[in-house]
């Protein structure tokens, strides 16, 4: 049996992804959904609790923002434990864990990839110009020094002997958990795989800030000593110490872009609340008009079905001052006239990949 484990803070929210997995995985299985609502966990925390109140063989721990679409993938997932060397398997990793950490920045010639990604920054921030990523792969398991925490299964008997567990007390935000694992079931000796055989959709991308450098300081202060790992693939050492390079300086760009959408949210709540904010900088503004223009037109798209498509428009916009609903509707408008019969060809992108998001009922 898959005990599929959970950490989210809307525990109301997953009738959409229960259907999904009732629909697509095939195979026995156990929910195991850990209300964070109250923010009462770190992630790593919330995890162990997950180990702890499971009962089946295999663990599954994914993020609550996912979609399957391959039938039968619960049957693919059993079948892969199968074999006594293989200790964890995801559909993201890399060939690298560089001595900077972290291998999502600066590493791309090394990562290997299965899975759709709906794209939220500005450059793509359109729910159905999503990519089917498949790059990298080596067959149906693929050898990688790490994996992402977006989806991973690991053997619940490597947690039973303690030869793993989540570091709650070291990793106290949602950040660099699935390096820390990885690690860990790279030093127990058994190896890490990116399987081709489990196609899901994400829908989110990482968020870069403080708490996410801590959290890699504290990895680095962990595991000093015993960084780079590589695995599956020759790697150029000369090219690793030219990836270094550029590390810094686009952690940095990717932090003060979050750091810039926290300021643009904040600012909108005070506006709302009818308070006064603080001033946005001239950059921040621009974003602000941006952002708001992209959510909107996105709203109809993220629902398919009509009626929940108005229903769910409604509630975001009753929130708003008039003045704010006045100008988003407006922007929106904009969108549905000049921009939405041009851009209807992209919704078959995903589709192409495998069935979209479902429609809510």
């Amino acid at each position: 049996m898959i005990s599929l484990i959970i950490c989210t803070r809307h525990p109301n929210d997953l009738d959409e992804l229960r259907r999904n997995v009732d629909a697509t995985i095939g195979a026995e299985y156990q929910w195991v959904v850990i209300d964070n609502s109250q923010n009462r966990y770190n992630l790593c925390a919330a995890y162990n609790e997950g180990v702890r109140r499971s009962r089946g063989d295999i663990l599954c721990f994914m993020h609550d923002d996912i979609v399957y679409h391959t039938q039968g993938w619960g049957n693919n997932v059993e079948r892969h434990f199968l074999s006594p060397d293989v200790g964890m398997i995801g559909i993201v990793g890399s060939h690298i864990i560089p001595s900077s950490g972290d291998w999502r920045v600066g590493y791309a010639p090394y990562h290997v990839l299965h899975f759709v990604q709906r794209h939220h920054s500005f450059s793509h921030y359109d729910s159905y110009f999503a990519m089917h990523v498949r790059s990298c792969l080596q067959g149906p398991l693929t050898d990688v020094a790490v994996l992402d925490g977006v989806w991973f299964c690991i053997p619940r008997a490597l947690f039973e002997s303690g030869t793993i567990r989540f570091d709650e007390e070291r990793f106290t935000s949602f950040h660099i958990y699935d390096l820390d694992i990885s690690m860990q079931v790279v030093q127990s000796g058994r190896k890490l795989y990116v399987v081709d055989d489990v196609l899901l959709e994400h829908n989110s991308e990482g968020v870069y800030n403080e708490s996410f450098v801590v959290a890699l300081e504290t990895f680095l202060e962990k595991w000093k000593g015993m960084l780079p790992v590589t695995r599956g693939m020759q790697i150029d050492t000369e090219q690793i110490k030219g990836n270094s390079g550029h590390y810094k300086e686009e952690l940095e760009m990717r932090i003060e872009r979050d750091r810039d959408m926290v300021a643009i949210i904040n600012y909108w709540k005070q506006v709302n609340e009818g308070k006064t904010p603080s001033p946005l900088s001239h950059g921040q503004r621009i974003l602000s008009s941006f952002s708001e223009f992209l959510f909107m037109k996105n709203m109809i798209k993220y629902y398919p079905d009509k009626e929940v498509s108005r229903n769910y428009l409604q509630n975001g916009l009753r929130g708003l001052s008039p003045r704010h609903r006045a100008l988003i509707l407006w922007k929106y408008f904009i969108y549905r006239v000049l921009c939405f019969p041009c851009s209807k060809k992209s919704m078959t992108f995903v589709v192409a990949s495998g069935s979209p998001t479902p429609t809510k009922k």
